[in-house]
């Protein structure tokens, strides 16, 4: 998942960003037949990779929650 506009705000912050952008969600159907939604959380990579971009990953995080719980 991905904008291009914010995609490119995190590579001009840190080129480094492009290890984590887009986002990546993964779907698959449990035992009991239910949609789940998984991802690795947004706002730790972003951390990991500059502190630049640690108040973008949480706003990522946040629309990664909302989409998993709509999604599932």
């Amino acid at each position: 998942m991905g904008n291009p506009t914010t995609g490119k705000m995190f590579f001009q912050a840190d080129p480094a960003a492009g290890a984590v952008v887009p986002a990546r969600m993964y779907v698959w159907q449990n035992s009991a037949g239910k949609a789940e939604v998984g991802y690795f959380d947004p706002a730790s990579l972003f951390s990991a990779l500059s502190p630049k971009l640690a108040a973008g990953g949480k706003k990522i995080a946040m629309m990664a929650t909302q989409i998993s719980k709509s999604a599932a």
